[in-house]
């Protein structure tokens, strides 16, 4: 009873703060007006942009001018002040969001706007404000789209995607908000040293480790477990653990201790430097496995959770999945005698996976360049809202 008395006062407290705040906040000018830049690239958090130096390079090159913008939490907005007051009617919860989405667009008057985001309702506020200063808006996916919550936005002009796959995803979502259009470019990350001379390694093999979202934190924790426990149970064999850019290094460091036939991988080194001393890589259901299939080294699945196999169908094309250490040497050993089937394999999985997949940078900078020409681009596949993100809102539903 206390508890739930002490969270509806809270609750009490944060909307007087909002309502406050939103009375503040209507006292302000419109906006400062900007200089204006051909692309502003707004980036979900500080790494987005070291982890997309690159591509961002290659952006540069063209001869475009660029600015950078970070999302910023409530407690940087409110430090840094970063509202310009909005005419957006949007429920009291968001309307500080509305007012920093128009001074972040007032601001830099970019051209073209170019977000990493893909289910956060920011977009729609920010799309709104580009259109006011004539603005497109393109969103470009981080990984391979699935038909889930986690890739319910479409608000904005143009949807850049991996490939197939994630085009039959996007239609298959059930919560779409927004419309938009989107274009099949391959994906913005993936080098051209990954061009390896196959690998005959029998011993040796690369675990992708990953970061612990809440959501998955459980099973996540299981399979890393697993392939720890696959290297204890069998020395003859040596893994390699490639760390994912956004992972507490310390969880697998200390899931590894002792077990000598381990080698964790410094954070800096690159995909290709983790699979060139390997033929195969052990994977859960990473993105990485596309980059390891376009290097010509096969995957092994451990997963021991009830997800179907729909979302990169890496079961179809690589085997049936482990789900404890015996079975995962299983599979290795299996793996190795089919070898010259599974090298096959990772062609037909890139091809449903992955357009463009060495050109897919030089592709993604090639339309937005036709789009502030004021083209369109070729191939536009038009894809309508299902849901509206505010009204469900006030409804209670937002996923």
């Amino acid at each position: 009873m206390i508890s739930t008395m002490n969270q509806k006062a809270r609750r009490v407290v944060t909307d007087a703060g909002i309502l406050g705040l939103n009375a503040l906040i209507r006292t302000l000018p419109r906006h400062r007006r900007g200089p204006g830049v051909d692309v502003l690239f707004f980036h979900p958090m500080e790494k987005s942009l070291k982890l997309r130096k690159k591509f961002i390079q290659r952006v540069e090159a063209e001869g475009l001018s660029v600015a950078h913008h970070t999302l910023e939490t409530g407690l940087e907005m409110l430090a840094r002040w970063s509202f310009s007051r909005s005419k957006e009617t949007v429920p009291a919860k968001f309307y500080p969001r509305a007012c920093y989405a128009r001074q972040v667009i007032q601001w830099v008057r970019p051209k073209l706007l170019v977000t990493f985001m893909d289910a956060h309702y920011l977009s729609i506020l920010l799309h709104r404000e580009a259109r006011g200063v004539g603005a497109r808006v393109v969103n470009i996916a981080h990984s391979v789209t699935a038909a889930s919550h986690l890739y319910c936005m479409f608000d904005f002009d143009y949807y850049f995607l991996f490939g197939e796959s994630s085009v039959d995803h996007c239609f298959e979502n059930p919560v779409r908000y927004g419309s938009t259009r989107l274009v099949v470019t391959g994906s913005p990350n993936v080098d051209a040293d990954l061009r390896l001379p196959l690998s005959r390694e029998k011993k040796r093999v690369l675990f992708f480790s990953t970061w612990l979202p809440d959501s998955a934190r459980a099973i996540l924790l299981r399979n890393m477990e697993i392939a720890v426990a696959w290297a204890r149970e069998n020395p003859g064999r040596e893994m390699l653990v490639k760390t994912h850019p956004l992972e507490d290094v310390s969880v697998i460091t200390r899931m590894a201790r002792g077990v000598g036939n381990i080698r964790i991988l410094p954070p800096g080194t690159t995909m290709a430097e983790a699979l060139k001393p390997v033929s195969l890589s052990i994977v859960m259901w990473s993105n990485a496995s596309l980059e390891s299939a376009l290097a010509g080294r096969p995957c092994v699945v451990v997963n021991d959770s009830d997800m179907d196999d729909s979302y990169l169908n890496l079961e179809a094309c690589f085997g049936k999945r482990a789900r404890n250490p015996r079975e995962l040497e299983d599979r290795v050993a299996a793996a190795f005698s089919r070898y010259d089937e599974l090298l096959e394999n990772t062609g037909r999985f890139v091809a449903r996976h992955l357009a463009h997949p060495w050109d897919g940078p030089d592709e993604i900078v090639r339309n937005l360049k036709i789009i502030l020409e004021g083209r369109e681009p070729e191939g536009c596949i038009p894809i309508e809202a299902t849901r509206d993100y505010f009204e469900d809102f006030r409804l209670g539903r937002t996923v």
